[in-house]
């Protein structure tokens, strides 16, 4: 996730656990954060491959209605 996309999760780190440097955190603690965080995250987003969140989706999905 680290190599991958190293902008989306350091951004979610800071904004969700106030976490700057998640380099200096032990692998194992990095990846349970990461699994915490949010579905409309940056990382789980980019990872899915997802340009919206399931919520926009929705509400589009009723507009288009």
């Amino acid at each position: 996730m680290m190599d991958k996309y190293p902008d989306e999760l350091t951004c979610d780190m800071v904004e969700t656990y106030g976490v700057f440097d998640v380099k200096r955190l032990p692998v194992q603690l990095l990846a349970t954060l990461a699994v915490g965080l949010r579905e409309d995250s940056r990382i789980k987003m980019h990872m899915n491959g997802a340009k919206i969140t399931r919520l926009e989706s929705l509400l589009a999905a009723t507009v288009d209605r």
